[in-house]
């Protein structure tokens, strides 16, 4: 199963080159802290705010499982 069809940011990951898997863990914690950001923004509207969250929510989980996909093909060395 191919990851990088569905975390294309591993693609970015070097073998040897830890700056590689700091960038994309930086990366997905940049995405994370803006989609914070917006639910923090209009997460007080109450319908918006209800289907946005669990929007917010999925892009945080994949954020989180990319990390940890990020992580497992850096220390596998599969590109």
């Amino acid at each position: 199963m191919n990851v990088q069809q569905f975390f294309p940011l591993t693609s970015l990951l070097r073998r040897g080159q830890a700056k590689s898997l700091v960038l994309v863990v930086c990366i997905y914690l940049a995405i994370s802290a803006v989609v914070k950001i917006v639910d923090w923004l209009v997460g007080w509207l109450p319908l918006v705010g209800a289907i946005l969250w669990a929007l917010l929510w999925l892009v945080g989980l994949y954020c989180a499982v990319g990390i940890i996909v990020a992580v497992i093909v850096y220390f596998s060395g599969r590109q």
